[in-house]
């Protein structure tokens, strides 16, 4: 990691948890508020429910979020670092009825589906912030095999080299298909393991239905 890159990192993880610390109310539709979530992470969805896929996707989860508290880490050892690794979270969503084999515009039904449940969608078509709710994590068989698979360097400074290439699918909450195909862009995108903090930085902070696709394609973005 270059020390240009290394730098812009460092502040953007503060700039995450202003971000943070300026969503982690929860307000109802009526903008009633209804409780404090000082937490920051995505929904993953699980789309495979072979046996093999449902025993590694606890190790998977611990290895994801073992990558991304030690990329926040390599940048900076100051306290509000420390902050940022405790606050991250990852929900697994779990329903082989609905989401086996599922499609990315079905993942992204059931995505809406449960941020309306959860009153984070109004009958506007309105969601609120911050990127939780913007945009899911997909757990097919091949990215759970490839995070449980995982093996961490001693030297923490190998780990951009050797993670920020692998991917994982995040599906656009927002997205809708165009009448007319004015856009290459589909509603889906592929993240670096290793930038979810980055992403979830900077989905959060644009706060509009565009905030994903203006980062696409996520890979060279972050």
């Amino acid at each position: 990691m270059d020390a240009q890159l290394f730098t812009t990192l460092q502040d953007e993880i503060w700039d995450l948890l202003k971000e943070i610390e300026l969503h982690e109310f929860d307000y109802n539709e009526a903008e009633e508020m209804r409780g404090r979530d000082p937490t920051w992470g995505f929904y993953a969805f699980v789309t495979d429910y072979s046996a093999d896929v449902l025993e590694k996707i606890p190790r998977a989860m611990d290895h994801l979020i073992e990558v991304t508290r030690r990329n926040i880490r390599a940048q900076s050892t100051s306290a509000y670092t420390d902050d940022a690794c405790h606050r991250f979270k990852l929900s697994v969503v779990e329903d082989e009825g609905t989401l086996s084999g599922a499609s990315d515009d079905r993942i992204r039904e059931e995505f809406r589906a449960q941020l309306r449940t959860l009153q984070q969608l109004n009958e506007n078509d309105w969601i609120r912030a911050p990127a939780r709710n913007y945009a899911c994590l997909v757990l097919d068989k091949p990215t759970v095999s490839t995070l449980a698979d995982l093996s961490f360097p001693e030297n923490i400074r190998q780990d951009w080299e050797l993670f920020h290439p692998k991917m994982i699918r995040v599906v656009d909450a927002w997205w809708k298909r165009p009448a007319a195909n004015v856009s290459s862009y589909r509603g889906v995108g592929h993240c670096p393991i290793t930038s979810l903090a980055r992403f979830y930085m900077l989905v959060t902070s644009a706060a509009n239905s565009g905030a994903m696709e203006d980062l696409c394609p996520l890979e060279s973005s972050l």
